[in-house]
Order: structure tokens, then sequence, then C-alpha cells
């Protein structure tokens, strides 16, 4: 019953040992996420690991971080979540979120971004939060399905295209070398400075990531033509989704497809591996409609976030 919901803190080391179960897990709630940051602490004052549970039965997650905004100013984040491991009813939900804000006093500067587009419901509708910006899309590519389904799903352009980079003469190698990693990270941030864009991780992440749990964690697939690498790209993964992080190609590399080729190479590799799930990445139509458009040329499917809410300043907790 949903009366008998708890919530109980865990430390950074138990989180890393939670066996979750096979759900999709954003990398904002992931144990590796949580590890680097606590490790880093870039204007991160403080971070919380929290287990709702019923009794003996662990319902879901959320990582709640502090973090400094401004001179003696800081707020408290909960992004791309809490992740439930399993279907809640509407009351098993409220429970939850009341044991939170219970645990956590009632801040008053509290913002969260769901997963789930009906938590979001549940804390404008239930408890009057007010929304105070619409959230960001995501494609999820199921990759329980075998390869030979997994291609027959891509649209007929996206399997042409893949056609054309198979007989190119381009070779794919899964690249292991941190060197690797440097340079694609390299050419993303001048591809920021060229298309005016801002990265959502700081600089040190994938480094860290890699030095932190090693290269199976950041997989990078790297295109070569004639000996030259024209093309790569990079994964993060996080319990058994793989969440497609960054590419780059140049002007060879576009013309003859090579994207459309690491991207099946990497898609056969996590699937050979036992993940369950790509995660696409941001999906802008309006200011990337062709990153868009190769993203869910895969058939993967378009998942809408919850919209970020904050408590409103007066009686922020009225119902709870």
């Amino acid at each position: 019953m949903h009366s008998q919901i708890a919530i109980e803190e865990i430390s950074t080391q138990e989180f890393l040992k939670l066996e979750y179960p096979q759900v999709f897990m954003p990398l904002q709630q992931s144990s590796q996420y949580i590890h680097i940051l606590k490790d880093s602490m870039s204007r991160i004052e403080n971070a919380r690991i929290f287990i709702f549970r019923n009794g003996t039965d662990i319902l879901g997650h959320c990582v709640l971080l502090k973090k400094s905004l401004f001179w003696l100013w800081s707020i408290c984040s909960v992004l791309r979540g809490p992740v439930w491991y399993k279907e809640l009813s509407h009351d098993q939900i409220i429970s939850c979120l009341k044991a939170l804000f219970l645990e956590l006093k009632y801040p008053k500067r509290l913002l969260i971004a769901p997963l789930e587009q009906n938590t979001s419901n549940i804390l404008q509708k239930i408890f009057q939060w007010r929304c105070i910006a619409y959230s960001d899309s995501t494609a999820i590519l199921d990759l329980t399905k075998t390869p030979d389904q997994l291609r027959q799903g891509f649209v007929k352009d996206w399997r042409y295209s893949l056609r054309k980079a198979e007989g190119s003469g381009i070779t794919v190698k899964h690249d292991q070398s941190l060197e690797t990693l440097e340079f694609l990270k390299r050419k993303e941030k001048q591809q920021q400075s060229q298309k005016n864009y801002f990265r959502a991780l700081p600089m040190f992440f994938e480094t860290k990531m890699y030095e932190s749990f090693g290269p199976n964690s950041m997989p990078c697939f790297s295109a070569y033509r004639n000996g030259d690498l024209c093309a790569g790209m990079v994964f993060i993964i996080s319990n058994k989704t793989a969440l497609y992080h960054m590419g780059w190609a140049n002007e060879v590399g576009r013309e003859h497809s090579a994207h459309n080729l690491l991207l099946w190479h990497a898609i056969r590799h996590f699937h050979e591996h036992g993940l369950h799930t790509l995660d696409m990445d941001v999906i802008d139509t309006v200011n990337n409609p062709g990153i868009a458009h190769f993203k869910l040329g895969t058939n993967a499917v378009l998942k809408t976030y919850g919209d970020i809410v904050m408590p409103p300043l007066i009686k922020p907790y009225k119902n709870c």
C-alpha cells in the first residue's frame, strides 16, 4: 500500500552497488554521474541519493544536487528523475514525492525536471507547483530486438545511406584509446563555437568517466577511409542504457555517410553486449532538424521528458 512507502538516503558507494532493474536510466540519475560530480565538485555543494521503498521492495530512486549559483545562493535540483523501477499508481507517486519533500524539510528553492510527464503533472495539479520551462525530447531505440529487426526498422533513406557507406570503402574501428576520445572532444568544442550551442556536461566529464570506469564506459567508434580518420562517435554507458554523446565528421565522412555506418556498428555492439536501450539524446527539430532526422531515422521512439517545475513562492507545500 502507498501508506507504507518510505524514503532512505544511501551513500555513493551503496548507489554504485545498487542492482537496478532493466529500466531506462538517464545519465543524470546514474551512479557514474553522481560519482564523477562528487569527485570533481564542479560548483556542486552537495549530492544526495535517495531510494523509495515499499517494505523491502525498491520502487525507484532520485539523485538530488545542491548547486551554487551566486554568492550565498544555491538551488537543489532533481534532473531527469525520479526514476521509477516499475509502473506506480497515482497515489504511490504522490506518497513518494511527499516523503522526499519531508526528508528535504520542504526547501523553497527546489527544481525538478522529471523523467516522466506523469510526475510533472502530479507536481503541477496536486501540489500546485508552477511550470518554469517545457522540457526537451529524446528518442529511444529498443536494443532487445535482433539486428535484422533493427535494420529493417530503419527508414528508407537511412538504409540507403547505410548501404552507400558500406560500399564506400570505409572501415569502422571500436576505438578505446584516450587519445581518440580527447581528439573528438576537441572537435566537439570546435563545433560548439561554429554552431553556437552549449554542452550540458562539464569539459572534464569524459576524461573522468574514462579514468574512473574504464574505456568500456565511454565506447568510441571511429571511421577511416584510405587510412585517414573521417568520422567518430562517442557514447556513455549507464546501467543497460547507451547514450549517444557526441559525433564528428569531416567532409569525406559526410560525403560517404560515415555516421550511418558508425551508428549501425554501435547498435550491433550494444545489442551483443546485452544493453537494452539506446538514448539518442536531445531531439531538436527546430534548431537541428538534420540531426533530429538522422536520429529518428533509426525508428527510435520519441520520448518527451516532464515539464520543469518549482514550488510556488506562497504556500509551496500546502498539500503535503
